[in-house]
């Protein structure tokens, strides 16, 4: 079963930029609280 994540755990580190489907509103703002760079697919 597909369970979408809801956070980036801490101490993950990701560069560029994080493509996450417009459904995933929690972990939309989890990243962009983060400072990631976030792209709306």
């Amino acid at each position: 079963r597909d369970i979408p994540a809801t956070t980036i755990p801490v101490g993950i580190q990701i560069g560029g930029n994080i493509f996450i489907k417009s459904s995933q509103t929690d972990l939309i703002a989890d990243a962009k609280k983060k400072g990631y760079q976030v792209e709306i697919v």
